[in-house]
């Protein structure tokens, strides 16, 4: 039972590279709700009505 050192407690958990990726999917998806508020939705640069 000696051999139970302080490094034990780093193998449970979540890893660090899947915490990277939540946080990064995190912030894409939060600067594309962002981009949908701000711009006016997902209607693009076309003028209302059709533009003819």
């Amino acid at each position: 039972m000696a051999d139970l050192g302080p490094d034990r407690g780093s193998t449970t958990g979540i890893p660090r590279w899947v915490k990277m990726i939540g946080i990064i999917a995190l912030i894409l998806i939060l600067l594309v709700v962002a981009v949908i508020l701000i711009g006016g939705g997902l209607g693009g640069h076309r003028p209302p009505g059709g533009g003819h």
